[in-house]
């Protein structure tokens, strides 16, 4: 289970304390999402198309627009929104369901991120903890030593 699975099964039990009026989270709650969350995931997956793909194809498409995107879209670079659907969808073929489902992945993922009430769409890194290297965490904690940088 991921932590934003968790997140949301902690807020979803938190909702349905509130509906029941009660100041604190009961184990029932707490049950009862974990209930609401596998039927809701299980649906989702249940689900055989989207616009008369497969649930492979959907992926094969959403798979080869990520791969489009990452060549087209360097680390920094900007777009709008609007150019992809034009490149993605109408000079390309690839449905919109699988940008916007790729688009919605790598922005959760922190590959992308939107701004501009999602009219432009940024390419960034955000550097994480766990998935740094050894010898970046070196570099950047010298640097910090040296003032040069610090953000720790």
């Amino acid at each position: 289970m991921f932590a934003s699975q968790l997140e949301a099964i902690i807020r979803i039990s938190e909702s349905i304390a509130k509906i029941a009026l009660q100041p604190t989270v009961q184990l029932h709650h707490v049950e009862e999402a974990i209930r609401l969350f596998k039927f809701s995931t299980m649906d989702a997956v249940s689900v055989g198309s989207v616009e008369g793909l497969s649930r492979g194809e959907l992926h094969q498409e959403m798979t080869a627009i990520e791969k489009e995107l990452r060549k087209r879209l360097p680390v920094g670079w900007t777009t709008s929104y609007q150019s992809l659907v034009k490149e993605f969808v109408t000079n390309q073929g690839y449905t919109a369901h699988a940008l916007e489902r790729c688009l919605f992945v790598l922005e959760k993922s922190e590959v992308i991120k939107f701004q501009g009430q999602r009219k432009v769409v940024c390419r960034w890194v955000a550097l994480s903890f766990f998935t740094c290297s050894t010898e970046l965490i070196s570099a950047l904690e010298s640097a910090c030593r040296t003032h040069t940088l610090c953000f720790f």
